[in-house]
């Protein structure tokens, strides 16, 4: 077999792979850090979260971001190991 006739299978192989990896990965929102300012204003509601990340905040979100204002409905704790 000549490496001219591999070069299809390894281009399917790489972009079949790369499709799985994108679909596993998917289009998840980052996990809240477990700081003791996100785990007192998780129960509460988006408000407490734009005090930081609004328009005027010390950490405003980032440019690109949704215009969604029910930040617990995407940004959820990760699991806590034991």
């Amino acid at each position: 077999m000549k490496p001219k006739d591999l070069l299809i299978p390894v281009i399917a192989v790489v972009l079949v792979g790369s499709l799985v990896a994108l679909s596993i990965k998917g289009n998840r929102a980052p996990a809240l850090p477990s700081t003791p300012q996100h785990i007192a204003a998780a129960p509460g509601a988006p408000a407490s979260c734009l005090g930081c990340h609004g328009k005027n905040g010390q950490f405003p979100r980032t440019v690109g971001h949704p215009p969604k204002d029910q930040c617990p409905q995407c940004h959820t704790f990760k699991e806590l190991k034991k």
